[in-house]
Parts: structure tokens; C-alpha cells; sequence
């Protein structure tokens, strides 16, 4: 194998870095040296190239203790007469000194260029060790469940401009169910959701009904995907799994980006990136992101504007000790398109024609959507000794939002003409959420733990105004006429206080190549609320989640994993009420997942394959003895399996690919649904809206960089989504699509240094312009995917 040495450090991260990271529990046998690196590797989560002749003959000592990297390495490599170094942040040399090989390079050698290493553990697309499954740092391959994370680079070659648009090329999950809906993340996990699964830096983004706080991404790191029960890390959260945002981080070099940005429907944005050192012993480090956007959207008066800044400031007294604070404003004074349209005319035939995909059902003399959020928080760390590091996060973020909106009902005999309500709504929200926990890294013999203890609070206040209006004129859908005159007096107020409490613990241990990991948890949770002054029926109690997976890992990358996990949500005031008015009992969930991970030593690869079953009890359907009412029997089941590839094959290739097979089910159901032919239909059996069997996707990248292309980068990708159904009585189908996505960038001051840091780009979503439905949750409730968007973009580095 040949020695690859690369040089260049993107995003502040450097070889003394990453010789400096927190210590590990290593668990290396002794014997063959070339072994030892390779488990060593997988352990450290890095990337570990040699070449075969200089390990050809040598053993190591091994390992079986808690190290940094470094002091690993120097055990594994003790009695060899080799070195090592740290190329980058995820890559580490090994060769002999250069007085053995008399001062000449290694033999078989390859220069490289600069690397994109970006986070912890990343290289291209591809992430190697993420903290979200464990809150530590642990290896993918050690992770017992099937985690899936969007890269920063990955997000700025297919410059994404939402949270949806980040995580469609992720195994397992529903990114854009509503379309072109734009203010809303509506996001399903294995079948499950939409609400409840985003968290932001490991705590909840809390929520009122449209006081949703939307991240935008350009201030992210990446994106975790946690497929499955997480709830005895994170609490309540759905069975299917959640989303984890990492925000960006302030830096140990100084770097300075703007980027400028237009396209199509009048688009434009403008961003800017700043970060570095404040002093010269780099204790203090900042980094300020900001946006500015603008759109006319591709629906008839629906614009979308915002702006945005994120502050970030680190304080490192010494190598123990670091607290960060993160703040942040986002002010969407117009936030884009909500509304829904009639299935005939989207996704089945209508004898007028197709509903045209920019019709807007509301009206603009009515149509309010704007929403307001600001966050403070901070994430403190401090390592007592080599046994014992304690670690906080906090934040505070406050909701103000203010909605008023014309939507469409039904479509009258004609097929042409629809009914509409207004609606008003305004909420402000306040949510105070914490997670703190203790770390101990010890040895029970030749067993090493990796142990956690830790409590986490979610506390929010909501105030809601609300109030209808059934007046309103019909209006034609495919000739509308605008400028009613409507007011939508706010008649009704609710008044909510939630809070859950926890307490977790789980054990990570290691013994030669098994990794046990065991987790239990306890919850308290409670809400009151009043209605218009009117107390409501709402869940308190307590709930506890247990977890536990075994995973084997092999010497040559692959590690097959088995698990168990649960969930469970609060039933909230919406599901209905007991006819004995009892309190609603939480919805719970248990998953058995079974899979495989490879990643192919001395290779920036990552392969993982899963099968799993979840059954989520509890779930409201109608008393048979009293409609009116609910009962809790009902019964979901989700399983399937997912596969997912992300390869780093080259600095110049990227690749990403997923494919994911769902069978969604309610197993146990008393509710009827009308279908949309006329009838009623037993819900038993039959699947939730706007979840497909079949999905996949693709995407690739290259960057040409010599001969007369270089600096050009060509990258393109499909997405599948397969047929899903339109309403809860599966009573219409909403037809299968597949659109295309494709981008070019130039990188300048690859043949011209003048231009150093300066690269235009181009990307285009839904390529061909499909015209098509991304799904429907009711007969009147149909989403139109989003057309063809071009955005172009100037970017310089400094």
C-alpha cells in the first residue's frame, strides 16, 4: 500500500489538533503490527496509511487502555523504529525516520493537494465519528445504530437552502412531503413523525403550531440523522428517529468568506462567514455568520425574505477547560408559502386541466406569514483528569410569529371552484433547554467503560391567539381573482406550560472487539394548559426508555451490530379526549434493528446496511362504544431496511447513495376515513399518508484538478421517491417521481493565484422542471414539488 501524505488544513483544524484530541478507550491486541493500525484506526476514528512493506515483519505491543491518539500511537508503535504524523485531522503517516530511508521520500509516495477536512472526523462527504448517538465521541462503526451525517461540504457543493434539502439524500427519511410549503420542516423517520424530531446541538428546537424555528443552513457544521428510538439520550422524540444540528464552531485559524447568490423567482442572497483567533495565545476565538435573503417564490404572491446572524465566542483558559456561547437572530418578516391545494387537479385528473403550480389559494390583501426567533446559549466543557470530564449545554431561544391565511376546503361539483376559510394565529414562545452530564473513562479488568450520567430539562411557555373565519368568497382555481376584503378577529387564546425532566445513564464498554453499549433512563413530564380559559386534558406522569446493541468489529473495517431501543411521546391535547376524561398515556415505541457497517481501512469510506422492525402502542383511534371519544389501542408498525454509501475515493470524488424499503402499517386501529370517492373505510391495515415504500437516490461529484479543467468541479444526482398514498382511507394514490439535480463550480486561483479563494458555481434543483406531487395528507391537502430553481453563486475566501 502506498504512503499518502497530504498536506493543508481547511476550517481551523490542524495535525497538532488532532495530536491534542480528548483520550479514548483503545482496546488493541498485540501481535501483527499492520493490525494493530488497523484497529487503531477504526478505534481513534481515523484514517491510518502505510505502506505494506514497512509493517511487513513487525509486531506491536498493543494497547488496552484510555489515550489520546497520540500517546496511542506511540505504545502501538513502541520496538518498530517507526514514526508517526498527523497529516491532517482524520489522517495519520506511518513511516520510517528519515535516516532509515536515508533522507529520500518513502518509496511509492504520492503528493497530494490541499484536503477538505472539516468537524470532527470528516472528510468530503463522509464522517467517521459523530457524538449525536452517544453524546461522546464515539466511532460510526461502534455506534449500534444506523446514523447517517450530511457533511458541511456535502451542503456546499449541493448548496442547500433548507433543512429538507439537506438531508434528501439520507436513507430512511421523508424530506419534503409539503413541497414547496416552505416554512415549515415537516420531516418523517422511518415512517414516523413530523413533529418533534429536530434537535439543534443536542436539545430540542421547541415548537407551537407555526412558532416553528427554522435553522437555516448556512449556519450549520452538518446534519445528523439518528434512525430509531433515541429516548434514553434525548427523552421524548419519535420512534422513527430524529435530526440533529450542529451548528459551526469557531476556529484556531483565521479565515474570512462571502458569498453572493442569485437565481431564479428574483432570488437573492447574500452571506458572509468570518472567524479565527482574538489573541495571539488563542484562548479567546470568535466566528460571525450572517444572511440576507430574498424571493418571489414560484407561487403567486407568496415572498420569502429573511435575515439572519449567528455570534459565536470560545474561551479557553487552558487544554481542560472551554465554554462556548452561541446567540442568534432570525427575522422572517415574509416566510414564504403555506398553504394546501384539492387532489383533483394535482395528483389525480381534473376534466379543467392541472391546477396550475403557482396558484395560491389565499389572497395577498389577507396572507400574513412572518416569524421572529433569537436563542442564547452556551456549551461548557472541563476535563478533571484523565478518568473524568463534565460537560453542559444550555440554551434559550424565544418564537414570535404571526400568521394569517386563506385555505382552500373542497372543490365544488364544477371541479373549479373552491371553498376557503381563514385562519389568524399568533404565538410567542419561550423554551429554556439543558443537558448536563459527567464522563469517566475507567478499566474493570479487561473490560474498558466509557460511562455517562446526565439529567436534561425541556421547560417551554406558549401563548396562542387564534381565531377563524368561515365567510370567505370561493374563488376559481384556474382563473382566480384577488383583493378581498377580509378580517379574521383572533377569538380564542391558549395558554401552555410544558416541562420534562430527565435522568440517563449509559455504559459503553469495550472488550477485545465487542462494544456493548447499555443505556436506561427516567422521564417526568407535565403540561397545563387552558383554552380560552377553559383547563384541558392534558398527559403528566413519568415514563423510562432503556437502550442496549452489541457490536463485533473485524479487523478488516466491517462491523455487524444488533439493538434495541425505545421511545416515547406525550399524547397531546389534539388526539381527543377518554370518556372517562382520564389524562391521554404516552405513546411508546420499542425497535429491533439488525446491521452492518464497513469502512474499508486506509480509505475515507463509509457502507452501512439495516433491517429493523418498530411498533409504536398507545396511538389514539376512536371509542367503538362512543366516537365522540378516543381510546389508546391503537397500533403502528414500521419496518424495512436501508442502505447508504458515502465515498471519499479521491479528493477530486465524492460519492453518496441510499435506497430505503418501508412497510408502514397501522396494525390496530378502530377510525374510519371517508374516501375520496364517497365511503367509509376502516384504518386498520392501512398505511399513514405520504410515506413510500420504495426510495432512493444518487449522487456524484468530481474535481478536475490539472490539464486544462483544472479547478472545474461536475457533479450530479436523481432522487426516486415511490408511490405513497393520499389520504388516511388509502383511497388514492399519489404517483411515484423522479427529478434531477446537477451543479458546476470553477475554482480560480486553481490556474490563476491571483484569484486565490475566489470560485463561482451553479446549481440546479428538479433539472428537467418534473411537474409533480411531493405528496397529500387529506383529499383537500396536496403539495406541488418544487420546480426548476437555479441559483448561482460567487464565493471568496480569504
Amino acid at each position: 500500500m502506498s504512503t499518502i501524505v497530504a498536506t493543508g488544513f481547511v476550517g481551523g483544524v490542524t495535525p497538532a489538533a488532532a495530536q491534542g484530541q480528548s483520550q479514548i478507550s483503545f482496546s488493541v491486541p498485540a501481535g501483527p503490527l499492520s493490525r494493530a493500525l488497523t484497529a487503531f484506526g477504526r478505534q481513534a476514528g481515523l484514517q491510518v496509511t502505510f505502506l505494506a512493506s514497512v509493517a511487513a515483519g513487525k509486531t506491536s505491543p498493543g494497547l488496552s487502555e484510555a489515550a489520546t491518539p497520540a500517546q496511542a500511537l506511540s505504545r502501538i508503535l513502541q520496538g518498530t523504529g517507526l514514526t508517526y504524523s498527523f497529516t491532517n485531522a482524520t489522517t495519520v503517516a506511518i513511516s520510517q525516520p528519515a535516516s532509515a530511508a536515508g533522507g529520500a521520500t518513502v518509496a511509492g509516495a504520492i503528493q497530494l493537494d490541499t484536503i477538505n477536512v472539516q468537524g470532527n472526523g470528516t472528510t468530503g462527504f463522509v464522517a467517521t465519528q459523530t457524538p449525536s448517538a452517544t453524546k461522546t465521541q464515539t466511532p460510526v462503526l461502534e455506534i449500534p445504530q444506523s446514523v447517517s451525517t450530511v457533511t458541511r461540504e456535502q451542503m456546499d457543493v449541493q448548496n442547500v437552502q433548507t433543512l429538507r434539502q439537506a438531508i434528501r439524500y439520507s436513507p430512511g427519511v421523508v424530506a419534503e412531503p409539503r413541497g414547496i410549503n416552505s416554512r415549515l420542516d415537516y420531516l418523517y423517520v422511518r415512517g414516523f413523525g413530523p413533529s418533534g424530531n429536530q434537535y439543534l446541538d443536542g436539545l430540542r428546537v421547541m415548537s407551537g403550531e407555526f412558532g416553528f424555528p427554522q435553522v437555516d443552513p448556512y449556519f450549520l457544521e452538518q446534519v445528523d440523522v439518528l434512525r430509531g428510538p433515541s429516548a434514553t439520550l434525548y427523552g421524548q422524540s419519535p420512534p422513527g428517529g430524529l435530526v440533529n444540528m450542529v451548528s459551526k464552531r469557531p476556529t484556531e485559524e483565521t479565515f474570512r468568506q462571502v458569498d453572493i447568490q442569485g437565481g431564479t423567482f428574483n432570488t437573492g442572497q447574500i452571506g458572509f462567514d468570518f472567524g479565527g483567533p482574538a489573541d495571539p495565545e488563542k484562548k479567546w476565538l470568535y466566528r460571525v455568520t450572517g444572511l440576507g435573503f430574498t424571493s418571489d417564490t414560484q407561487v403567486d404572491n407568496a415572498k420569502q425574505q429573511r435575515v439572519a446572524i449567528q455570534p459565536i465566542v470560545t474561551w479557553r483558559p487552558n487544554a481542560a477547560t472551554s465554554l462556548t456561547i452561541i446567540a442568534n437572530y432570525q427575522n422572517d418578516p415574509h416566510a414564504g408559502f403555506y398553504n394546501n391545494l384539492p387532489a383533483f387537479g394535482t395528483a389525480l385528473p381534473n376534466p379543467n386541466g392541472v391546477i396550475p403550480r403557482s396558484f395560491n389559494p389565499g389572497d395577498p390583501n389577507y396572507n400574513k406569514f412572518a416569524i421572529t426567533q433569537a436563542s442564547i446559549g452556551y456549551q461548557f466543557e472541563h476535563r478533571f483528569n484523565d478518568m473524568f470530564q463534565f460537560r453542559q449545554n444550555v440554551r434559550y431561544m424565544h418564537v414570535d410569529s404571526d400568521v394569517a391565511w386563506l385555505y382552500g376546503s373542497g372543490l365544488l361539483a364544477d371541479r373549479k371552484t373552491l371553498f376557503r376559510y381563514g385562519y389568524g394565529d399568533k404565538e410567542s414562545l419561550s423554551a429554556l433547554t439543558t443537558d448536563s452530564l459527567m464522563q469517566a473513562d475507567v478499566r474493570t479488568g479487561p473490560i474498558s467503560h466509557r460511562i455517562i450520567v446526565g439529567g436534561d430539562s425541556q421547560v417551554s411557555d406558549l401563548v396562542q391567539q387564534y381565531g377563524f373565519n368561515f365567510g370567505v368568497p370561493t374563488i376559481n382555481v384556474f382563473a382566480p381573482v384577488y383583493g378581498v376584503n377580509i378580517v379574521n378577529p383572533l377569538l380564542g387564546r391558549i395558554d401552555a406550560n410544558q416541562q420534562q425532566y430527565g435522568i440517563y445513564a449509559q455504559d459503553q464498554m469495550k472488550f477485545d472487539r465487542f462494544v456493548l453499549t447499555l443505556g436506561a433512563r427516567e422521564d417526568w413530564y407535565e403540561t397545563r394548559a387552558r383554552d380560552t380559559g377553559t383547563p384541558q386534558n392534558v398527559p403528566n406522569g413519568q415514563h423510562p426508555s432503556f437502550r442496549g446493541g452489541l457490536t463485533y468489529l473485524f479487523d478488516n473495517g466491517i462491523a455487524p451490530y444488533v439493538s434495541y431501543s425505545e421511545s416515547f411521546q406525550p399524547t397531546g391535547a389534539t388526539a381527543g379526549m377518554t370518556a372517562d376524561k382520564s389524562p391521554l398515556k404516552p405513546t411508546t415505541g420499542q425497535q429491533i434493528e439488525g446491521g452492518i457497517k464497513y469502512q474499508p481501512p486506509g480509505m475515507a469510506a463509509l457502507f452501512t446496511a439495516a433491517v429493523f422492525d418498530i411498533k409504536q402502542q398507545n396511538v389514539t383511534t376512536k371509542d367503538p362504544n362512543n366516537t365522540a371519544f378516543v381510546v389508546q389501542t391503537g397500533e403502528v408498525e414500521s419496518k424495512g431496511f436501508e442502505l447508504e454509501a458515502k465515498v471519499n475515493l479521491t479528493r477530486q470524488f465524492n460519492l453518496a447513495a441510499a435506497y430505503t424499503y418501508l412497510d408502514v402499517r397501522n396494525t390496530k386501529s378502530n377510525t374510519t376515513a371517508p374516501g375520496i370517492y364517497g365511503g367509509t373505510f376502516l384504518t386498520q391495515g392501512l398505511w399513514p399518508v405520504s410515506i413510500p415504500r420504495n426510495s432512493a437516490s444518487l449522487w456524484a461529484d468530481y474535481l478536475f484538478d490539472n490539464g486544462t479543467l483544472a479547478g472545474f468541479k461536475l457533479g450530479g444526482g436523481v432522487r426516486y421517491v415511490g408511490e405513497t398514498y393520499g389520504d388516511a382511507a388509502n383511497s388514492f394514490q399519489v404517483a411515484a417521481f423522479t427529478v434531477a439535480d446537477a451543479m458546476a463550480s470553477y475554482d480560480l486561483g486553481a490556474t490563476r493565484p491571483q484569484f486565490k479563494g475566489l470560485v463561482a458555481s451553479v446549481n440546479a434543483t428538479n433539472l428537467f422542471d418534473k411537474y409533480y406531487v411531493s405528496g397529500c395528507a387529506a383529499s383537500v391537502a396536496c403539495y406541488y414539488g418544487a420546480g426548476r430553481t437555479v441559483m448561482t453563486k460567487v464565493s471568496y475566501r480569504w
